[in-house]
């Protein structure tokens, strides 16, 4: 009888009869050294696949965790609401600063968005579905935020203020944020990372 294991869609067989092995020491020398092989193949295949998995994505727990960010997102933006209309509705009375598009995520998305308010109000529409662009809508947090026609975020890691969080599957790149707003009815825009200050007035 051969013992076989098969990996990936290779299969690695030993010849040992296993019927046999157990009745001399030689034969149970061959079956452990089997079982070592079989071990080291089973270690190999194992970090092979995470390193696979890793070049593919992410871990099933990190988008979990990705999912459930973007859950309190939507959460916190229900809360800021009714402050976000409060503050539109007096910004429009002085024509202020109103702000128009807020979209903060994956920079090579964005980047089709930055340059026209049309285009960022189509991406803004397709955000049922984030995590195919990693890219969020805080067009209502940055409204909150304005206060006296004028916003200022400070250089500080955005993705921890209350209705932001970072969409981005793989954290080591850096979200963006990009904003198409009119003040005292002029169009401007703004597209920076996610440390740098942010004061349109």
């Amino acid at each position: 009888m051969n013992l076989g294991l098969s990996l990936y869609g290779f299969r690695y067989s030993f010849p040992i009869k296993i019927l046999d092995c157990f009745e001399t020491t030689e034969g149970k020398i061959a079956a452990a050294a089997c079982a070592i092989a079989q071990l080291l193949l089973s270690i190999g295949a194992f970090f092979w696949g995470k390193k696979k998995d890793k070049k593919a994505g992410i871990s099933k727990m990190e988008m979990m965790g990705v999912y459930a960010e973007l859950s309190n997102q939507k959460s916190s933006i229900v809360k800021m609401q009714k402050g976000a209309n409060e503050s539109k509705v007096k910004e429009v009375s002085a024509n202020g600063l109103i702000i128009v598009v807020g979209l903060f995520g994956k920079k090579s998305s964005l980047e089709k968005s930055s340059k026209s308010i049309k285009d960022a109000e189509a991406m803004r529409m397709v955000l049922r579905n984030p995590g195919d662009l990693e890219v969020i809508d805080v067009t209502v947090p940055l409204q909150y935020y304005t206060s006296k026609s004028k916003l200022k975020l400070n250089g500080l890691m955005k993705r921890d203020m209350l209705g932001f969080c970072n969409p981005i599957m793989k954290s080591a790149e850096m979200p963006w944020l990009l904003v198409h707003y009119y003040l005292k009815g002029k169009e401007g825009s703004i597209f920076v990372k996610e440390e740098d200050i942010v004061y349109i007035q």
